[in-house]
């Protein structure tokens, strides 16, 4: 596509390569370049590398003037854009997508980050007029600040789908979570996070130590990358008492089962103890 060129200089490594010493680096810049770096597993690793278009006005318009050029139509004029006029009262076609409960659904269960940087930009678009990561990122503090009194001033909150950048600490995350569930939307938000036991879905059942280990009844969120391994979201003990829960694990040395079986135990402790 030449409307979403691609620079790439990756070489391929090693699964354990890949899970350990090296990762894949991936930029899209303003006008929708996308840039790859890095490494690669050979083996073991997604066929499909989902990106959110940084620029979805120009994507459109190259779009569109491409797929004129193929069908040999001839456009005589210029493509313009900017909301549509209230005088535009012809509708040639439209398109909805699903509720944002599915789409969540979505992001939650598969840890999509498409999903995730999308809403994001759409927070941006609504709150500041500005469809950007950043703006985006300004909009979720300032929900969440006026929603869970959570100050930023000793955090950090890039975007929507989480980096090394983000900083949150698991009180914060217990402050989300609460009232998430003091909401009105308290079973959409459960429902929408992976859960284990018989019917394991999601994040949680793509590891074999969360699919053995994991007591009944969680419903939480995974959240990893290279040293890092966080699980939180919530619990039913086996006394039927709801517990919230954050364990984040940062700079994790060695194979990340480790890390699963500390989580898995402490959930199994907590869920008899309680």
């Amino acid at each position: 596509m030449n409307y979403m060129p691609l620079k790439y200089s990756v070489t391929t490594v090693s699964k354990e390569d890949g899970d350990h010493h090296c990762l894949l680096l991936v930029e899209v810049s303003d006008n929708n370049s996308v840039s790859m770096s890095g490494c690669w597993p050979i083996t073991g690793a997604n066929a499909e590398l989902n990106l959110a278009i940084k620029n979805p006005t120009l994507f459109a318009t190259q779009a569109i003037q491409q797929d004129l050029k193929q069908a040999q139509l001839n456009l005589n004029g210029t493509i313009t854009t900017g909301k549509m006029p209230t005088s535009a009262t012809k509708l040639i076609v439209k398109h909805e997508s699903p509720a944002l409960s599915a789409l969540i659904h979505t992001m939650m269960k598969d840890s999509n980050n498409l999903y995730a940087e999308i809403i994001t930009r759409t927070l941006g678009e609504e709150y500041y007029h500005h469809a950007t990561l950043e703006e985006g990122a300004n909009a979720i503090k300032a929900i969440m600040k006026n929603k869970t009194k959570i100050d930023f001033d000793n955090s950090e909150l890039f975007d929507g789908a989480g980096n090394r950048y983000t900083l949150l600490s698991p009180d914060q995350i217990i402050h989300v979570l609460l009232t998430a569930y003091r909401s009105p939307f308290k079973q959409i938000f459960i429902d929408s996070l992976p859960q284990s036991g018989k019917n394991i879905d999601g994040t949680l059942g793509k590891q074999e130590i969360y699919v053995k280990q994991l007591p009944d009844n969680i419903h939480a969120k995974t959240g990893s990358m290279k040293g890092i391994i966080n699980l939180s979201g919530y619990m039913t003990t086996e006394s039927k008492k709801p517990i919230i829960f954050s364990i984040l694990i940062n700079n994790h040395i060695g194979k990340p089962k480790n890390a699963h079986q500390l989580q898995a135990a402490l959930t199994r402790y907590f869920s008899k103890k309680l």
